[in-house]
């Protein structure tokens, strides 16, 4: 990881830090290890405009609300460049990655529900996600995980509100509306548009809310994302062997690690109950990689 301008980098153990593994328009990530597990961790690039109050709105959106379906946040690091965010590492990779290997599977509907109550968490909580993307719902060990929150105007294309592309502003039915995107385009591997008249194997009822959440008037769409989600039913194609039915709730067990803290807080508590100083685990201090 490049550092500033003492040219170094790399962060000294406890927190084992390779090399970055993807990179965005406003932050860097990268694997590491912490308490002998993965982590990933997202650095802000030192000199991209905004990046680093992106990072930090992140953390607060993220840390607004306490949910199952939410990606928990490790650790931050704060500072003045290049912030820092720790989060769990997802080995079953994202949305996408399930949809590559369950094409036309009733597994694909089963996450939405959880991001549907995830959503409605960060809603009450007074904020808003702007990038619900199939990319930015992680796989993790027990359930699915909500990421990556975008500021306001700067989601993905595609899935930004077309109201507020049209200058209106940004609210919680927007978030509906890309949850609508997201589950047409998982479960038909078709992109829709706004106002599209899609046709989904989620029944009758479920294909109305579909077509009322995509619609470009914001009052039209269902008021929130688990009323989208509860009127989806799963009607399977020919050859598929699931039954007809409700879609299943899905929630996954409670979370036993790790133990969420707001931004800024001093330590971390592992499952183990050991707890990491977060002044030394992400302290910044740094090493030469090979000399």
């Amino acid at each position: 990881m490049t550092s500033g301008a003492d040219g170094r980098s790399d962060l000294a153990l406890p927190c084992d830090l390779g090399p970055a593994v993807a990179a965005g328009r406003w932050s860097c990530v990268h694997r590491g290890r912490l308490a002998g597990r993965s982590v990933a961790v997202k650095v802000a690039r030192p000199h991209s405009p905004d990046s680093a109050s992106v990072l930090r709105r992140e953390a607060r959106v993220l840390s607004s609300a306490c949910h199952p379906g939410l990606v928990p946040i490790v650790g931050f690091r704060e500072d003045a460049e290049a912030p820092a965010l720790v989060l769990p590492w997802a080995e079953a990779g994202t949305l996408v990655d399930l949809a590559r290997l369950s094409a036309g599977s009733k597994s694909l509907v089963c996450p939405l529900g959880v991001v549907a109550g995830a959503l409605d968490a960060l809603h009450d909580a007074g904020e808003l996600h702007l990038d619900v993307t199939p990319a930015n719902i992680l796989i993790g060990p027990s359930g699915p995980w909500l990421s990556d929150p975008a500021p306001p105007g700067a989601g993905t294309a595609g899935w930004v509100d077309p109201h507020v592309l049209a200058g209106g502003p940004a609210s919680a039915r927007s978030d509906v509306f890309a949850l609508a995107v997201t589950t047409v385009l998982v479960l038909t591997g078709l992109m829709p548009a706004p106002g599209d008249a899609v046709e989904a194997p989620v029944g009758a009822a479920g294909n109305r809310a579909l077509r009322a959440a995509l619609s470009p008037e914001p009052g039209v769409r269902p008021g929130t994302p688990t009323e989208l989600v509860d009127a989806l039913e799963w009607v399977p194609g020919p050859g598929l062997a699931e039954a007809d039915g409700r879609l299943p709730t899905c929630r996954p067990p409670p979370r036993t690690w790790p133990l969420r803290g707001p931004p800024g807080h001093e330590s971390i508590r592992d499952a183990t109950g050991s707890t990491h100083d977060l002044a030394r685990v992400f302290g910044w201090r740094r090493t030469r990689r090979g000399g």
